[in-house]
């Protein structure tokens, strides 16, 4: 295997390093029990003579002491080691056991402690740190009470609380420093001062002494071919451009502990020292203990947020569908429906498309700027990409500063070729307090390595063109909102078939039982309403005369006629052959309903072009009231039907509002029972 290379710290194996730092000694033994590595201080700390190590057998060099038991869990990778104390050649050690492909690695480090009097101080500490997470209602609360223990554990001067933001640089949310220390509050470290690989370790191993950043590494001697896989090693040694790091911060003993939740490190808890110190290792897993409970606290925490962000989206989704289903894509019910979803996305504008319509909510960029926008979407976003979202306005609308101020955040919804939805963020313009001027390194370029930059002296930035980000639960409940409108769709346009007649488009005797149901289900104003039926006068010799598809065209004319004549709110329908029906809703006198009766006659009655051919047809209309003259859909159209028939008898061609008088007492009284 051709050794690693080290000269970068952005890219460099770090776990693969071949040396430790010199607070400790290493062994590695394989499964027969010989030494294959072993630090070059291993000797002297173990008081062997270093020759004798070398391919030496572990009970050969310590009779008296078996080697200590391997893990019983090695199937799943944890972060702590297992610890035991040995007593060798007359000193007291405690050794890190950890499992390797190649054998057992063993560091040794010095007692420096009462066991049984740290064991009680530390179940104490983590029954007081467990006491008080209870009462940590968020994340960031709960960092804080970790980081407050851990700064009484290690006693160093500065403890800091890093939280790593969506591009992995580093904010200190919180910190405690002993008097004089010099502190980082509210400051930003860049993702650069811990790389990728640095962060990759820090997953796995959750926490990392560095004992003495002047102190000399120590070599590992190995008869084994390959290096050694420190990713779990408590001492691994530090790569030479963290060590200049913490020498331009004027540091000398640094230890950091992982806070992983759910998988992902959330952030780390940093303590500085300004002179070398000495932190057991007991402490050290103590640490990690307490950063491992909050975690869990934390994780639930994230959990309890995320399934309370879920079900209000949940709620607002069944708030448009049933918005949508009841009042259809209608200007008012689109522009609440719009309202509603940018509200709950924490949008300050929306825009949508819904077959034509476009529909408009907040506060957006002119409509010149919108155009450009949608355009740069067309154009730049794959058209079979269903949600598409940035925080960040693109670098071709720049220039453009309405579109910078209304438009920096942008979620795209494509719910189908018709209907698509935008939710827009502003700008959140911001000041950013790095701890020393940015490097700009990219990792992928080796020509320019990262090297530590030497002052921490605030550098302010002005950040633009950048607002909110989206959140991972924002754009699960965008495509979950697009999967809900895609069902509606579906099933409104089933529905929209089964209610509609095939030929002219109008409603059909479905549509038609439906609106008789919500009016028997309604009460007061909403359900005064009328119902007109339409009969056409000698349809039949015109269709047996000019054929079927004239007959056809003929009803096609006459149902756009008829929608012209009545509102949006009104529902027309064909109940068959050539026979219409209108029912009216709130209406107010007789008269309405006469009016329009008459408009019906006189409108229907005007010529029709069929095949250049004019032709001339006129209609029958009569009407009844609800609930004046039926209280059922059934008994609606019987009175109707009636007052139609007393016009054909009267000669066709004519309106009549249904009258007891005029059909007779025997059929006319209203009717109270019965159903549509």
């Amino acid at each position: 295997m051709t050794p690693p290379t080290f000269d970068d710290c952005l890219t460099a194996p770090l776990h693969f390093s071949r040396a430790i730092q010199p607070h400790g000694a290493l062994l590695v033994v394989n499964p027969g029990g010989a030494i294959i590595g072993a630090s070059a201080n291993a000797g002297r700390w173990l008081h062997v003579p270093e020759t004798e190590l070398e391919g030496a057998r572990w009970h050969a060099l310590f009779p008296q002491t078996p080697l200590p038991p391997a893990p019983t869990c090695t199937t799943i990778p944890v972060s702590a080691p297992v610890l035991h104390a040995l007593h060798l050649n007359g000193q007291a050690l405690v050794v890190a056991h950890r499992t390797l492909k190649v054998g057992t690695l063993l560091e040794f480090e010095q007692v420096t402690y009462c066991t049984e009097e740290l064991a009680y101080s530390n179940a104490a500490r983590m029954a007081i740190c467990m006491a008080e997470l209870p009462d940590c209602n968020n994340e960031q609360a709960a960092a804080e009470c970790l980081m407050r223990h851990i700064a009484e554990v290690t006693g160093f001067d500065r403890t800091m609380l890093l939280q790593f933001l969506p591009d992995w640089h580093g904010a200190v949310v919180a910190e405690q420093c002993k008097p004089g220390i010099t502190g980082y509050l509210h400051q930003h470290f860049p993702a650069n001062d811990i790389p990728e690989n640095a962060r990759a370790l820090y997953r796995l191993k959750h926490q990392r002494l560095i004992a003495d950043a002047c102190a000399e590494p120590v070599p590992i001697l190995s008869t084994h071919p390959e290096p050694f896989d420190l990713t779990y090693s408590e001492l691994r040694a530090v790569h030479p451009a963290h060590i200049q790091y913490m020498r331009n911060m004027g540091i000398r003993t640094a230890f950091s502990v992982s806070i992983v939740v759910n998988g992902t490190l959330w952030g780390l808890i940093t303590c500085h020292n300004l002179q070398p110190a000495t932190l057991s290792f007991a402490k050290r897993l103590l640490c990690e203990q307490l950063a491992s409970a909050t975690a869990l606290h934390m994780a639930g925490l994230a959990r309890l947020a995320h399934a309370t962000a879920r079900h209000t989206h949940q709620l607002v989704r069944t708030q448009v569908k049933q918005a949508l289903q009841t009042g259809g894509t209608s200007p008012e019910t689109l522009k609440n429906s719009l309202q509603d979803i940018a509200l709950q996305f924490n949008a300050q504008g929306a825009w949508a498309r819904v077959r034509g319509q476009t529909v408009l909510w907040g506060v957006l960029p002119s409509s010149r700027r919108l155009k450009r926008l949608r355009s740069w979407l067309a154009r730049h976003v794959a058209p079979d990409l269903a949600v598409f979202h940035t925080h960040e306005i693109p670098a071709q609308l720049r220039d453009d500063t309405e579109l910078v101020r209304h438009a920096s955040g942008l979620l795209l919804i494509r719910i189908n070729a018709n209907v698509t939805l935008l939710l827009l963020r502003s700008e959140q313009q911001e000041h950013i307090d790095w701890a020393g001027e940015q490097q700009h390194v990219k990792p992928e370029t080796h020509r320019q390595k990262l090297s530590p930059r030497t002052s921490f002296a605030v550098w302010r930035e002005q950040v633009k063109g950048q607002a909110w980000p989206w959140t991972a639960t924002d754009i699960e409940a965008a495509h979950d909102l697009r999967t809900a409108l895609v069902e509606l769709i579906d099933y409104l346009a089933l529905e929209h078939k089964s209610l509609t007649d095939p030929l002219t488009g109008l409603g059909n005797r479905n549509l038609l039982q439906q609106r008789f149901d919500a009016l028997q289900s309604n009460s007061g104003k909403e359900a005064r309403a009328a119902l007109l039926l339409i009969d056409l006068d000698n349809f039949k010799p015109i269709n047996d005369t000019l054929g079927h598809a004239a007959g056809d065209d003929l009803l096609v004319q006459i149902a756009n006629r008829l929608r012209s004549l009545v509102r949006t709110e009104d529902t027309l329908v064909r109940l068959g052959g050539d026979e219409f029906a209108v029912v009216l809703k709130r209406i107010s006198t007789a008269k309405q309903v006469q009016d329009l009766g008459e408009r019906l006659v006189q409108a229907l009655a005007e010529p029709y072009t069929l095949n250049d051919t004019q032709v001339t047809l006129s209609a029958s209309v009569g009407a009844a009231l609800f609930p004046q003259h039926a209280r059922t859909g059934q008994s609606l159209v019987h009175h109707a039907d009636m007052a139609m028939y007393q016009v054909k008898r009267r000669g066709r061609n004519g309106f009549m509002l249904y009258s007891a008088s005029e059909s007779g007492s025997a059929q006319s009284a209203p009717d109270t029972t019965g159903t549509a």
